[in-house]
């Protein structure tokens, strides 16, 4: 049985050597995944997939996979890689029609799409919210804006005379499964362009394998902003010790590979280091390490003198005997180093349009790093998350049928407020301009003020007080429900006149059903289960 890494080496250098003409393109992690195979020659095969980026038409669903578990594999796929070569570099590359992704949707689906266009791109707002019920296809009108951002930016940076033209799409949502399903999800037929799962810290190598004109980069907030939790990937770390190596003239010691491996192996560090090392001059982006060098400068000679104080403790004979504080200390060291490897990353990224997929699950980061009361921690985060989000040229969407809580209990976690959440999300929308966010607080406290008078309703106050608040929030948010749709537009309105609706019967079972299911949840402690019980058919599987 042949070595895997040997298997990895034969396969990634043929691959390789169609690298140079941006047409050809292979998903790397697919390259650490072995599948066992005892029929085949190595004993084990991989499967890799290949794409031609802005040449996505020359396969189907854009790339195509390839199981390869022997030497004879090899020749083969060079000759499809040849074939594959001279028919994309026969395609033209050309704008996309947006039209193609538009004419798909559904009537209110476009209808968003190009309300939200033309609020990002035409009328120039930085940040908008579509807050469609569930189920009501966001990622699908996502979809759409994307695809007429593409095409209006596709010969505009030309025109401008921009560098690069290349486009970034970034999407960023809760967890890395998700971020690899729904990316693909966004592309656009016919330009798929290039399809990047990373980490911000990973970007140095992953932008010297971007596509010249199109790129969609998934990211999670837990891998690319919370950088000072932890010490990161064992590759991010190699990625550190090489650049390193460079700017402060690092020894090849121990003391200096085992303070930046970890909990890795010995091996595992090497090989990742050696990895580096071996493409450091055609895989890492020169842009982003000048940016990272200039940062390291900015700090001063205090941090290479702190971590010449800290190395000794980590070499051969004493790592093992390290204590926790000084383990917690590199720890920190680690993490600092991240944070400027990201912030340089982010500055040659320049993203045009930047997705929040759900973002009520990690809303902290869009709150003020300077937000008084805050840990180090969460500033941190916040203002790595900003400095992507204020690039010059990016543009910010945020997708959520949930933006806030649209109640609270006393019961509910510490700190919960679905006002003060609505707040919070419409102070992003507006770029934290503390003037049109407290407009928006004044017409508010009025509307409830007015409600509460008995005879605010036999004037125009309320009306009026409604048509300001509805004015302010479709320049940042559209929202659509189910209910819009149905014929009987009052159907849930109770309009004091004794109109007959159309409503289910309300048997005797469906109070034992609600009796049951309340002792249920006493016995396990859930609290209030009335709206569950009113909207779900099926309360219990099991």
């Amino acid at each position: 049985m042949i070595d895997k890494r040997t298997c990895q080496k034969k396969i990634r250098d043929l691959l390789d050597s169609f690298k140079e003409d941006s047409v050809i393109d292979f998903n790397k992690s697919d390259l650490e995944i072995f599948y066992d195979d005892p029929a085949c020659e190595w004993g084990v095969s991989l499967k890799i997939r290949i794409s031609t980026g802005l040449y996505s038409d020359c396969y189907p669903d854009g790339y195509k996979t390839f199981s390869i578990g022997s030497e004879n594999d090899l020749p083969e796929l060079k000759k499809h890689l040849v074939s594959l070569r001279d028919t994309a570099h026969k395609k033209k590359s050309t704008a996309p029609n947006a039209e193609v992704v538009l004419q798909k949707l559904k009537d209110f689906q476009r209808t968003t799409a190009e309300y939200v266009f033309k609020k990002l791109y035409d009328e120039n707002h930085r940040r908008f919210l579509v807050a469609d019920e569930v189920g009501l296809g966001k990622t699908l009108v996502a979809r759409g804006i994307i695809a007429q951002a593409v095409q209006s930016l596709w010969d505009k940076k030309e025109l401008d005379g921009e560098t690069p033209l290349r486009i970034d799409i970034v999407y960023i949502c809760s967890n890395t499964s998700i971020a690899r399903q729904n990316i693909n999800k966004l592309t656009i037929p016919g330009i798929t362009g290039h399809v990047e799962p990373t980490r911000i810290t990973m970007l140095a190598e992953a932008v010297t394998q971007f596509n010249p004109r199109l790129n969609f980069i998934a990211l999670t907030p837990g891998t690319s902003f919370d950088v000072a939790s932890g010490t990161g990937w064992v590759k991010e770390r190699a990625l550190l010790y090489v650049l390193l190596k460079k700017v402060w003239g690092l020894r090849e010691c121990d003391k200096n590979t085992n303070f930046f491996r970890d909990g890795a192996s010995s091996e595992r560090f090497d090989w990742e280091v050696e990895e580096v090392l071996t493409n450091a001059d055609t895989k890492l982006n020169k842009e982003i390490m000048e940016h990272f060098q200039d940062r390291l400068a900015t700090e001063g000679a205090s941090l290479a003198d702190e971590y010449y104080g800290m190395i000794n403790a980590f070499g051969k004979h004493n790592y093992k005997r390290c204590s926790i504080e000084k383990r917690r200390k590199r720890r920190d060291f680690i993490a600092r180093l991240r944070k400027l490897l990201a912030s340089a990353s982010i500055s040659v990224l320049k993203p045009d349009l930047v997705i929040l997929d759900e973002f009520q699950r990690f809303r902290d980061i869009l709150g003020d790093p300077n937000e008084e009361g805050i840990s180090d921690a969460l500033a941190d985060i916040r203002e790595l998350a900003h400095y992507l989000f204020n690039q010059k040229t990016a543009k910010i969407l945020l997708l959520s049928a949930t933006p806030y809580n649209l109640y609270t209990f006393f019961e509910d976690v510490e700190g919960a407020d679905h006002y003060q959440d609505l707040i919070h999300t419409v102070k992003f929308l507006f770029e934290n301009d503390k003037q049109k966010t407290e407009e928006f607080e004044k017409y508010l406290h009025g509307y409830r003020n007015a409600i509460l008078k008995s005879d605010s309703f036999a004037g125009n106050e309320l009306i009026l007080l409604k048509d300001n608040i509805e004015r302010i929030l479709r320049s940042i948010m559209v929202r659509t429900e189910r209910f819009y749709y149905i014929k009987d537009k009052g159907g849930l309105v109770d309009d004091g006149k004794g109109t007959k609706r159309d409503v289910c019967d309300f048997l005797t079972n469906d109070i034992k059903s609600y009796t049951a299911l309340r002792k249920v949840s006493d016995q396990i402690a859930l609290g209030h289960m009335l709206e569950y019980w009113k909207s779900a058919p099926y309360l219990f599987n099991f």
